[in-house]
């Protein structure tokens, strides 16, 4: 829909409000909506040639389209960390578990090989690693190492 026909779609069947619309033109009108409220916006939106509304308001639907319709920012594959169980602390390492018939496909709830317990650490899939494989200038020990031999451990 065109921003003119949404005007008058709301403005002929106010009760159904924008609920009747495509989520991307509810959206877009939200959008100009808030715009509008800004301190001198709405005056200049109101002077503006009904064509020129119309093809604003298209390229603010395309935009909000492309987004709508592009993949999440992250990638399918896991991203690699280092995984470390929030019940015994044990480090976990994915691997595949052929006895399971578990092949380590991309994943985010993990269950701790020492304790069972299943927790998911990001909304992204995950492998836990052994180590990673970067180490920036300024990092101290590498945290597997300092975190299963901690200074008051250390002989």
């Amino acid at each position: 829909m065109t921003y003119t026909e949404i005007y008058q779609y709301l403005h002929q069947s106010p009760s159904k409000g924008l609920t009747g619309l495509d989520p991307i033109d509810r959206l877009a009108w939200q959008t100009l909506t808030l715009l509008g409220e800004r301190k001198g916006f709405e005056w200049w939106w109101h002077e503006i040639e009904a064509d020129i509304q119309d093809e604003i308001f298209d390229a603010l639907r395309e935009t909000l389209q492309s987004f709508y319709k592009a993949p999440l920012t992250h990638s399918k594959a896991p991203i690699d960390l280092l995984l470390f169980c929030p019940n015994c602390f044990e480090q976990h390492i994915d691997q595949a578990q052929p006895e399971k018939n578990w092949d380590n496909p991309p994943h985010r709830s993990h269950e701790c090989q020492h304790c069972g317990i299943v927790w998911r650490p990001a909304d992204v899939p995950t492998n836990g690693v052994a180590t990673i494989q970067t180490k920036g200038q300024r990092d101290g020990v590498a945290f597997p190492d300092y975190y299963m031999h901690p200074p008051e451990r250390r002989g």
